[in-house]
């Protein structure tokens, strides 16, 4: 069974037969004629089933029917609604049914920038704790890296290696620092880098005892 089709070719039966001044002004529709004439046209995405549950909340003897759903205005906007009416008690009464339809649009907007919100604060919050390990972490290595460089001649073939990994280490405590800043809500930390040096030192660190050669070439500064 083609549900949508056949819950479609029922809704014609539906005929809305007026709309008050507030409604008109949801709709942007600036005459009843207009905006009855092009209805069918207001229905947003996901109608179908909104109505589908109509059908089952009639069936099913409810009082009350109260749900979401989407809508086009006529200028092709969507608003997010809560339609609702009293269901009838009897058939006489299915002639003529009272329909609430509130924009919610704003509220709903309202929601999502509080859950992006607080999904930021979660966010934050993972980043403090990490960048908080992370800094006990390099706090040794930087500790023991020190304590190398003053043990090793400037001569030694191992020398520039730790220095470079202290150099490492020290760009990744910035890194840590503007986490924490992240995580607190601050203003980030801007730092003019020569990202040529970087990639140099970083090839030199990860190729240190490999027999790997490798030719680099970089652009020259303007």
């Amino acid at each position: 069974i083609d549900y949508p089709e056949k819950v479609f070719e029922f809704s014609k039966m539906i005929k809305v037969i007026n709309v008050n001044e507030a409604t008109l002004e949801m709709f942007d529709a600036s005459t009843e004629e207009i905006f009855l004439n092009q209805i069918t046209k207001s229905f947003g995405p996901g109608a179908e089933g909104v109505f589908i549950k109509e059908l089952c909340a009639i069936w099913d003897g409810e009082k009350v029917f109260r749900s979401e759903a989407i809508f086009i205005t006529t200028t092709g906007k969507n608003i997010f609604c809560i339609i609702s009416f009293h269901i009838p008690d009897s058939i006489e009464k299915f002639r003529n049914i009272p329909v609430s339809i509130v924009d919610i649009t704003l509220q709903k907007q309202n929601e999502e920038e509080l859950l992006k919100s607080r999904k930021l604060e979660s966010v934050g919050l993972l980043a403090g704790g990490i960048a908080h390990d992370f800094n006990n972490i390099l706090a040794g290595l930087f500790g023991n890296l020190e304590l190398a460089i003053l043990k090793l001649p400037p001569e030694h073939a191992s020398y520039q290696h730790v220095k470079i990994a202290n150099q490492a280490i020290d760009r990744a405590s910035n890194l840590t620092n503007q986490l924490l800043t992240f995580a607190k809500g601050g203003d980030p930390l801007f730092e003019i880098i020569d990202i040529k040096q970087i990639i140099q030192d970083s090839i030199r660190l990860s190729l240190s005892g490999s027999s790997i050669k490798t030719i680099l070439k970089l652009q020259q500064d303007l």
